[in-house]
């Protein structure tokens, strides 16, 4: 494995620990990576992940900053015009109130779960964000996304791709997704496309938004 592909590979891996475990320290998140990569002779030292936890933890508290992942209310996005509003309105309605994952991807020790024919299953808190709210007022209007559950899809990838791209330092890239909504199958091509992306990111940033709403409803009850 050549230098640049071991260190593009660790800032991943130290991304992927560190959503899971925000509040853990550098020597935290090292010892899991050295578990996670298994062969010492793979590794990257101690001084070069906590370079890596540097980064990752100034752009998260970057987003936590912009308060994009905190539920919606109108107060927010005002700038939006009358119909984008009533369009997140409508959708806020329709959206679940959780996310109850299938058995095959709930996670055994997650700690939002639902019990459902004697199986534990993730399901994890479902409110607005005004990150969604916002891509609700840019793709409601698309023909292809006129359908309620099609929309949602989009909205979940758009928010997803726009997360990631954030917590990675990189423009969020969109135009693959962009080809989907213009295409035809729209619904099972959005549906393929966002299985490809790892179910536990998909899990692990959802389940971090769950918590960011929770404590900041926590401090406000203070």
């Amino acid at each position: 494995m050549n230098n640049y592909k071991r260190l593009k590979d660790t800032e991943a891996l130290v991304r992927e620990i560190f959503l899971s475990h925000p509040d853990w320290n550098a020597r935290q998140i090292y010892d899991r990576y050295l578990i996670l990569v298994g062969d010492t002779n793979k590794a990257v030292t101690l001084n070069a992940v906590q370079k890596h936890v540097h980064v990752v933890r100034k752009r998260y508290q970057k987003i936590q900053d912009t308060g994009n992942d905190l539920p919606w209310s109108l107060d927010k996005t005002l700038d939006l015009p009358a119909e984008a509003i009533a369009a997140i309105i409508e959708y806020k309605n329709e959206t679940y109130q959780c996310i109850v994952m299938p058995p095959s991807l709930s996670d055994q020790d997650s700690k939002y779960f639902v019990t459902h024919e004697g199986k534990r299953l993730t399901a994890i808190p479902r409110r607005l964000t005004v990150r969604e709210a916002r891509w609700v007022a840019r793709l409601y209007a698309v023909k292809s996304l006129k359908k309620a559950s099609v929309l949602r899809y989009a909205v979940v990838v758009y928010s997803l791709l726009e997360r990631l791209a954030e917590l990675s330092g990189e423009p969020p890239d969109t135009s693959e997704a962009d080809e989907i909504i213009a295409s035809k199958n729209v619904e099972d091509a959005l549906s393929h496309y966002f299985r490809r992306i790892p179910h536990e990111t998909w899990l692990e940033l959802i389940s971090d938004v769950a918590d960011s709403q929770r404590i900041q409803q926590k401090e406000g009850e203070k």
